[in-house]
């Protein structure tokens, strides 16, 4: 349902989690996991398909400094130079197919 909001409103969305102790709740001696795994987590970028901004995934991993710049890029702005890159891109040539 959430999709299809988005969908409906001309919205891209990036999904995304955080990684906690679900994979790994004990560590080897048997005590409480409390930190986070070193697992990797996907961000999956859905656009609109009745806007011109097309979202892409780079071939590249990422990490969570990656995720700020990727929703900025989403919504048609410029990370800063300082923060690290987008793990998406724009694709300004219109809707497609």
């Amino acid at each position: 349902q959430i999709h299809q909001h988005c969908q409906s409103a001309g919205w891209n969305m990036l999904l995304t989690a955080d990684h906690g102790n679900a994979e790994v709740m004990r560590t080897s001696t048997g005590k409480r996991q409390g930190s986070h795994t070193l697992n990797p987590v996907p961000m999956l970028a859905l656009p609109t398909r009745s806007a011109n901004l097309r979202l892409k995934r780079r071939n590249q991993p990422g990490t969570l400094a990656n995720v700020a710049p990727s929703f900025l890029v989403s919504l048609g702005l410029t990370a800063p130079d300082w923060m690290e890159p987008s793990l998406v891109c724009q694709d300004l040539r219109g809707p497609q197919g």
